[in-house]
């Protein structure tokens, strides 16, 4: 890249992130990412961004149990992600100029030459933008498995603007990793919108791991986010399946409501509504407090809303359960078998309420607020071809 194109893209940042950074900064940055100058140095600005906002921070694992309620559940910590941040140099000159003269007569000096003046640079022109490449085709190995796999991109039968990024870990069989590719297939058909680049990551990346966490008929699975924009959506997360259990939530049908429960929490879902400043208080209950999912929550769930005092100041969650299911689900006495809350059932399904909760958080979803109670897409409707 050319200094041209530093020095502009420099001086349009805001002062307070603008004056400590240098073209070294961003070499240092960049090296080793495969963008463009262009894509780069956005990516560049994000992370800036986001060390100034401080949006970055641990991330706490949600976890979902099989049944009704009872139990406990685990917490994950994630690293932090750190932007780059040095002193910027400045450029500049002076010339000086002299006196002459000597005894007898004056005789008028020749003048001095004139310098020839530098010629003005021609500026820089700017790189032609390069389009942002269409995400890879997803190929199995010959047994079938996916060591990655990228939703929304037509093997469900459609295409959205929202794609989640898997990576999978060892020990997945193709009849597994069938339930969670369709779980990946539905979160892009309920979010729609595009989300701002972050380095490589398009929209999200979620790693995907079979790993031991407490035995038979426990913690199922558990969710966390990792990395976080400065708007708050997440770019990355992690989800965790037991290996003790994955097999029974197949053989029941019941794994890829499992899977879409974790993504939703590796996006936030949950573990970032406190800090996203979207959790109250109402007559001694935890109510979430979104606008959108006040609304669906009043029109979906009508008659229950009509008895609540508070039905107008959140929507009711979990206070039971412990870490990692209190204050990062639904309530499971109020929404019994929605997918969203702490304990998953064997008839769940997705409420426009939950829908309209991601809504509040900042992706672009099906929802719709002028009719809130418009049918919502179930997970039994996603069909891989």
């Amino acid at each position: 890249m050319n200094r041209g194109v530093w020095r502009a893209f420099k001086a349009g940042l805001p002062e307070d992130l603008g004056s400590g950074i240098s073209f070294t900064d961003f070499q240092e940055f960049s090296d080793g990412l495969d963008l463009s100058p262009r894509r780069a140095l956005r990516a560049f600005r994000e992370a800036l961004v986001e060390e100034e906002d401080g949006s970055d921070a641990e991330a706490d694992f949600a976890a979902a149990k099989g049944g009704k309620k009872g139990g406990g559940s685990s917490d994950g910590d994630a690293p932090e992600e750190d932007a780059p941040t040095d002193d910027a140099p400045t450029d500049g000159g002076s010339a000086k100029g002299g006196k002459g003269g000597g005894k007898g007569k004056p005789t008028k000096p020749d003048p001095e030459p004139e310098p020839d003046p530098d010629p003005e640079p021609e500026p820089d022109p700017d790189p032609e933008p390069e389009p942002d490449p269409d995400p890879v085709g997803n190929t199995p190995d010959s047994a079938g498995v996916y060591a990655s796999y990228t939703s929304g991109i037509g093997d469900a039968g459609f295409v959205s603007d929202f794609n989640v990024a898997l990576s999978f870990g060892a020990g997945w069989t193709a009849d597994l990793q069938s339930d969670i590719l369709r779980a990946a297939e539905y979160v892009s058909a309920l979010v729609t919108g595009d989300l701002a680049d972050l380095g490589p990551i398009d929209d999200v990346a979620i790693n995907i791991g079979l790993v031991s966490i407490d035995g038979t008929n426990g913690t199922a699975a558990r969710g966390a986010a990792t990395g976080f924009r400065a708007d708050g959506t997440a770019y990355q997360g992690l989800v965790q399946f037991d290996t003790a259990d994955i097999q029974t939530w197949s053989n029941q049908g019941r794994l890829d409501d499992l899977a879409v429960h974790e993504m939703l929490h590796a996006m936030g879902f949950g573990v970032r509504w406190d800090a996203m400043g979207l959790l109250g208080s109402a007559g001694g209950t935890t109510r979430f407090t979104g606008d959108n999912a006040i609304a669906a929550w009043e029109s979906e769930f009508a008659a229950v809303a009509a008895n609540d005092a508070y039905s107008g100041q959140g929507v009711p969650v979990e206070m039971d359960g412990g870490a990692g299911t209190a204050d990062v689900h639904w309530d499971e006495m109020t929404f019994f078998d929605e997918l969203m809350t702490g304990y998953l059932g064997g008839d769940n399904y997705m409420s426009a309420t939950s829908v309209a909760a991601l809504e509040d958080m900042g992706y672009e979803t099906v929802f719709d607020a002028a009719d809130p109670t418009a049918p919502i897409l179930q997970i039994d409707e996603i069909l891989l071809a």
